[in-house]
């Protein structure tokens, strides 16, 4: 597949570890508190998913994966403005592909009260967050608050789920499951 782009269009495949300790989900955040999202990044050109999200959790968390499932496959189309934190020159739209994992590792990570500096930044930490909305409001992808906390409470009973999540600047976000990806589950 080749998917074709604009100038300043990007397309972005990331994995991402879903952690969970006493209703807790681990997360990375910025010590701003401008974002919280799950441990994980960005899949590299050729490497597998898996290889990918075992890499992912222990470069942030020093833990190793010993088990993990997917639970969500999300596209998320967004726009970062230009002069934002992320420097970009114009306006530039993503089409984000992301693979979700409810994941297991050797070890805990961390206490539920204990903030850890993140490797990949500065200004990142890595902590325990309540697994209910509240505490979720202000999470990247914004899809997460709308089914994290029930999916995890019943045990990812109806999982993997297919979401697109879309952000437009003038209706805010668009999230929806869509159907057709995972067809045995209907």
């Amino acid at each position: 597949m080749v998917m074709i782009l604009n100038e300043n269009q990007r397309v972005n495949a990331v994995v991402r570890g879903l952690i969970f300790k006493d209703n807790h989900l681990l997360v990375t955040q910025w010590r701003d508190g401008r974002a919280t999202f799950p441990i994980g990044g960005r899949v590299e050109f050729g490497e597998p998913l898996v290889q990918s999200l075992r890499r992912e959790v222990f470069e942030e968390t020093g833990a190793q994966v010993t088990d993990y499932r997917l639970v969500y496959f999300v596209e998320n189309l967004f726009t970062i403005e230009a002069g934002s934190q992320f420097h970009m020159k114009a306006d530039t739209q993503f089409h984000e592909y992301g693979w979700f994992f409810w994941v297991e590792t050797e070890r805990p990570v961390c206490g539920l009260d204990e903030v850890l500096p993140n490797p990949d930044h500065p200004d990142l930490i890595i902590r325990y967050l309540a697994l209910d909305e509240g505490s979720l409001s202000n999470f990247w992808p914004p899809f997460l608050p709308h089914y994290l906390p029930a999916d995890w409470s019943q045990g990812f009973a109806q999982n993997p789920r297919y979401v697109l999540c879309r952000q437009n600047t003038a209706s805010g976000i668009e999230v929806r499951e869509l159907e057709g990806l995972f067809p045995h589950l209907t």
